[in-house]
Parts: C-alpha cells; structure tokens; sequence
C-alpha cells in the first residue's frame, strides 16, 4: 500500500482554524519544512505550534533538510544529500502515521511544497493538497521545472 502524504501551507490561519483542517482529514502527524520554523504569526512559532499541536494529538517534526530559502534555489537543492536525506526521513515518518507537510505559502503550486510533492510522487506516495478553504486535491507530477512558470 503505497503511502500517502497531505500538504498545507499554515497561511493566516486562527490556529484553531488550522487544526480544524489537519483533523478533517485524520492528519496525526506534521513535518515543519520551514528552514526556518518561525513566523510573523505567533501561533505558527516552532514553540506555539509544536504546543497547540501536541493538545490536539498531533505529532510534530522539523525537517529543515527539505526547508526553502536556499542559496543556490531549490531546484538545485533537489539534487543534494541533504535533499535525499530529508525525503528519506519523510517517507519513513509518513509511513507510520498520517502526515501533512507543511510551510508558510497558502498554496502549494507558490512555494517549494511543489517540489517536494513531485519528488514524493517519484518514490511511490501519493500527495494530496489541503487547501486554505479545506478543499483535496490529489498532486499530479509535473517533473519539468518550466512546468511551473
């Protein structure tokens, strides 16, 4: 059974709003891929959201391995080990319990979740987009960077 793996980006979200989206799709557990998990929004703090978390039963996980902001752009941070590495420890987490990813950007087709998703789709997962209004989407492989432009 292949394993599945729901995006989110935190947005603007009242917390409670947030976590009304994990649970409606029965996520138990959330991998931060913010390099840099912090935020203009104070419940989406590494501290305030690993807390709000945790009261509603859902595990928490900084992979800064798959975080954005990378010097030399993400498309070339696909290539690396620390990239690999990163997937690898995502794969086995999701593999256990059912996990969303999540960054910043509201939607995922805007940030680096894109890249992630295809590169998950390419292991043998299937990636599902939680949108901000709590609409599913199932992510269809682009492979090409110019697919994205």
């Amino acid at each position: 059974m292949a394993v599945t793996v729901w995006t989110i980006g935190h947005s603007t979200h009242p917390i409670e709003r947030f976590i009304g989206l994990l649970r409606a799709q029965r996520v138990g557990g959330l991998a931060d891929l913010r390099r840099f998990p912090t935020s203009r929004w104070p419940q989406f703090k590494q501290d305030a959201l690993r807390a709000s978390l945790a009261a509603a039963g859902i595990e928490y996980l900084h992979l800064a391995e798959l975080g954005g902001y990378r010097r030399r752009g993400y498309e070339a941070h696909l290539r690396t080990p620390e990239f690999a590495t990163g997937l690898e420890k995502l794969v086995a987490y999701a593999s256990s319990r059912r996990t969303t990813i999540m960054c910043a950007e509201a939607v995922f087709f805007r940030c680096h979740r894109r890249y992630v998703a295809d590169a998950l789709v390419a292991a043998g997962c299937e990636v599902v987009h939680i949108y901000p209004d709590g609409r599913t989407q199932v992510h269809a492989e682009r492979g090409r960077i110019e697919d994205y432009t």
